[in-house]
């Protein structure tokens, strides 16, 4: 009957017999209680059972903490577009009010007092179909920024 050993050489260093003993039994007990915790770790159906409910466990965890996330955005989700559009107002007031005063001082100043003279041709000078979707672009994108840093600080 051949016996499966793990530990076929050591080597152990005493100052005498005693010590050596000593050591050779300290090895032999971990030897011994090396093998009992190998077998008890052999899976039986007490330990399948267990790896199942913690896998079911984590998988509503998971499952909770996506459904617990989505509530959170679906409630943040107002007051979010809360801030945005009256960001997005304040910002179009400030933007286009400036833009205003700067373009007319460029045509006056260069020159150019015939294309903003009357209200027909302001609005058709200042606000063409180009530069007023670029004026949109630029409220939106500041009334987006503003609103990110206005959540942001109220949240720290």
């Amino acid at each position: 009957m051949a016996e499966n050993k793990e530990l076929s050489k050591i080597t152990i260093h005493a100052h005498d017999e005693e010590e050596a003993h000593r050591l050779v039994s300290a090895v032999f007990q971990q030897e011994h209680n090396h093998s009992q915790t190998q077998e008890a770790t052999k899976p039986n159906s007490s330990s399948k059972f267990m790896v199942a409910v913690k896998t079911i466990g984590y998988v509503l965890l998971v499952a909770g903490e996506w459904l617990l996330k989505m509530i959170l955005f679906l409630l943040m989700t107002p007051i979010y577009l809360w801030y945005f559009i009256r960001n997005w107002i304040g910002s179009a007031v400030v933007i286009l009010v400036g833009y205003f005063i700067i373009a007319l001082a460029y045509y006056n100043f260069t020159g150019q007092n015939s294309l903003v003279s009357n209200g027909d041709t302001i609005t058709a000078t200042l606000f063409s179909e180009t530069k007023g979707m670029i004026l949109l672009i630029v409220i939106t994108v500041f009334a987006a920024l503003a609103t990110f840093g206005e959540i942001r600080d109220g949240l720290d």
